[in-house]
């Protein structure tokens, strides 16, 4: 009787996995999020196109320099970007071609040293960004990369708050967006991992309509911005 009783058991157990292994595979993956049409309306290619704005530089919170900026791009891979002082004389002139900065004019010898990883992020003094160099055009237009749309990863909701989740095998993005207001001012946190352990954070935000403006914090010390030049 014992050994009828536990052939009995062992068959039951053998039978319990097989249709619990029988529902995980019929269970259907979650479905991918979906952006509705006024978050989308932030994203789009990062080129090509121009532009002019109004750049300002602060260090430990007081304002270091401002100068108006003119940008062209013609795609991602392809920009320039010229920093230009109040007297109309070009004191910083940054050429991209694929993967090559060029610097020229009289800021270009006080610059940090900015390199360019194997995954296309921006680096000062060694320390990466968080920002891929095709994605600079998209910084100056105010709008958030379209090719962080195929990474969309998870939705979030918190009140009147909603995030997006976006991952990339090198770093995350998390955009805070209104539920009333989808498409009102908006912050994007990007995530990377530094020196293995250290993590990292830069903060992107964009506001208004017909005056765009932009910041990005967490550059060090350093926050920039940005206000767009009426044509």
């Amino acid at each position: 009787m014992n050994i009828l009783a536990s052939a009995i058991r062992r068959a039951l157990g053998f039978a319990v996995l097989i249709l619990a292994s029988s529902a995980c595979q019929t269970l259907p993956p979650p479905p991918k999020p979906v952006l509705p049409a006024a978050v989308a309306g932030l994203f789009s290619s990062c080129g090509p196109g121009d532009g002019a704005v109004t750049l300002q530089l602060y260090a430990d919170g007081a304002l270091a320099g401002s100068l108006e900026t003119s940008w062209m791009a013609r795609s991602a891979d392809e920009w320039q970007v010229e920093l230009i002082d109040p007297l109309g004389r070009t004191m910083l002139k940054v050429h991209n071609h694929g993967t090559r900065l060029d610097f020229a004019g009289p800021l270009a010898a006080r610059m940090p040293t900015v390199s360019v990883d194997a995954a296309g992020t921006l680096a000062l003094s060694g320390h990466p960004t968080g920002i891929q160099l095709r994605e600079v055009p998209c910084l100056l237009a105010f709008t958030y990369p379209k090719a962080w749309l195929s990474a969309l990863a998870e939705r979030e909701g918190e009140g009147g708050k909603v995030r997006y989740l976006f991952r990339q095998p090198e770093r995350s993005m998390e955009l805070e967006v209104s539920s009333t207001q989808p498409s009102g001012p908006t912050c994007t946190d990007i995530f990377w991992r530094e020196y293995l352990i250290l993590s990292r954070k830069l903060t992107w935000c964009l506001s208004g309509t017909k005056r765009r403006k932009a910041s990005l914090v967490g550059l060090s010390d350093y926050k920039l911005t940005w206000v767009q030049i009426d044509d």
